[in-house]
């Protein structure tokens, strides 16, 4: 049976005729096509120092927001219609506009990096910890040598001098 454009259907065709699609071909013909070169512009850009910066408004925003103090604006900005209602329309966009679409996500990254350097440190912290008993256990095995050798020696002397004591 023939599909609407004239060719076999892959129902009329063997199963050893059905060719294979190769993916990884295909994808990487469209990646070639959709490929286009940076600007040099780009390439000129201190990525790293954007990334530095980045992280400092990242985490001085998460020492902002994260206090008891910004909890307190927040509550005194959000009563204000209460008393003066006219202000409702203002007060409504910063809370939605300002503190979820730019708070909201600056809280997130400042967290995650909070979070790398406390992990960096209690990964150190571990190390330290595994070194310490390593050497502990160094210790504890000479420890346990000495022991052994100076139980023997004793037995040697007081055997000796239960033989003396025999004689």
């Amino acid at each position: 049976m023939a599909c609407s454009h004239g060719q076999p259907s892959r129902r009329d065709k063997p199963r050893d005729e059905i060719g294979v699609l190769d993916y990884g071909s295909v994808f990487g013909t469209l990646l070639e096509r959709l490929y286009v070169k940076k600007p040099d512009a780009l390439n000129k850009i201190p990525l790293d120092k954007i990334s530095k910066l980045n992280d400092q408004i990242a985490i001085r925003s998460n020492q902002i927001f994260a206090t008891m103090g910004f909890f307190w604006f927040c509550l005194v900005f959000s009563l204000l219609p209460l008393k003066w209602p006219a202000t409702m329309p203002f007060v409504q966009y910063a809370s939605s506009g300002v503190l979820q679409l730019i708070a909201l996500p600056l809280l997130g990254v400042g967290t995650l990096l909070a979070a790398r350097s406390s992990d960096q440190l209690a990964k150190e912290q571990h190390d330290a910890v595994m070194e310490t008993v390593k050497n502990m256990h160094v210790l504890m095995t000479e420890l346990h040598q000495l022991h052994v050798e100076l139980t023997a020696k004793v037995t040697e002397v007081l055997d000796a001098q239960d033989d003396a004591d025999a004689s």
